[in-house]
């Protein structure tokens, strides 16, 4: 059975990751992301999701995806 561990990756600055996380449900995460994006500057700062997937293998399968704009107004995510 595979097992998927949920982060936030906030980007400061442009230049400046930090991983929060890990969260057991992507519910959790996405509240972590809006929270952290109001302590952002949307000019220069990112908000990103990330999912670190451990297959029956052992073997880990890492995703990134970005959030829309609307997301931080509806709850709407989108990966690109």
């Amino acid at each position: 059975m595979s097992k998927t561990f949920h982060y936030v990756v906030e980007v400061w600055g442009g230049i400046e990751p930090s991983l929060v996380g890990p969260y057991a449900t992507e519910d959790e995460r996405q509240a972590v992301a809006k929270k952290v994006h109001t302590d952002q500057n949307p000019e220069e700062d990112g908000t990103f999701w990330l999912d670190v997937t451990i297959g029956e293998d052992g073997k880990p399968v890492t995703e990134i995806g970005s959030y829309s704009g609307r997301f931080f107004e509806d709850n709407e995510l989108a990966a690109d």
